[in-house]
């Protein structure tokens, strides 16, 4: 007998998953929230974008008519008065994500209607701060 015959009530029934905590539910879906930010802004919480003056806002409390980014895959979207709001996400304003860039000397580029943008190592460390750019 292996070692897992013995947790099973009977021949063919799975074996007990291990339990998945809120906690890690929550956590999970925050990443998946901030999922490009991570990637491209090498910055996984929403309040470091806000600590340096990017405009951030969670679904469903958006603004309809201004331009914003999803957090979670860089597309660009700008909500119609009439236009369904998503219910989840993280959205940054694209104008104060575009100056948050520019300071790090790394101007947002529009491609297929999503955002690119290649910041420096430090981009997004709370300890560094970007240069002034003139």
């Amino acid at each position: 007998m292996n070692q897992h015959e013995d947790m099973q009530d009977s021949p063919g029934e799975p074996l007990p998953r291990p339990a998945v905590t809120a906690a890690a539910r929550a956590r999970e879906a925050r990443e998946d929230a901030m999922r490009w930010a991570i990637a491209n802004l090498r910055c996984s919480d929403p309040r470091t974008l806000e600590e340096q003056g990017v405009n951030v806002y969670f679904a469903p409390n958006l603004r309809r008519g201004v331009k914003v980014v999803s957090l979670a895959d860089g597309r660009i979207d700008q909500f119609r008065p009439d236009e369904h709001l998503p219910g989840a996400g993280c959205f940054a304003d694209y104008a104060s994500l575009d100056a948050y860039c520019r300071r790090w000397g790394a101007p947002m580029q529009e491609i297929e209607g999503s955002v690119v943008v290649q910041l420096p190592p430090d981009a997004g460390d709370r300890t560094a701060r970007p240069e002034p750019q003139d």
